[in-house]
């Protein structure tokens, strides 16, 4: 039993992982916990454990000061955050910052996903 599970989860990694859009996995408390490697690519890292880590030290650093609708990041962060935890899809336009600092204009889709007693937030760009 647990080859079989082994040999699912690694097709699931080889399937979110050869996806040509970013996917990227929050806890309740925004912390990254997972990402596939067109999010590494697309932020301009090189590795997946140096993504993650990064990004959950430096947060607002891959953000510009205010978001397209002219709102600032952190303010439309908080509400993106109540939203899409009382919601089960939210999609909106952003823009985050690559890691050499580049903007990086998307269409970003937030899906709330039930996990155990909580849940994560899963994010597409």
């Amino acid at each position: 039993m647990e080859n079989k599970q082994h040999d699912m989860n690694g097709r699931i990694q080889l399937v979110l992982d050869s996806a040509p859009m970013s996917v990227t996995l929050y806890d309740e408390n925004r912390k990254l916990i997972d990402c596939n490697m067109e999010a590494v690519r697309l932020f301009g890292f090189t590795n997946k454990e140096h993504f993650i880590t990064t990004l959950n030290e430096r947060f607002y650093d891959f953000f510009p000061l205010c978001q397209p609708c002219g709102t600032p990041t952190i303010e439309k962060l908080n509400w993106l955050f109540e939203q899409a935890t009382s919601n089960e899809r939210i999609q909106l336009e952003w823009t985050h910052l690559t890691a050499d600092g580049q903007e990086l204009p998307a269409e970003v889709t937030f899906v709330r996903v039930e996990y155990r007693d909580s849940f994560m937030l899963c994010s597409l760009l």
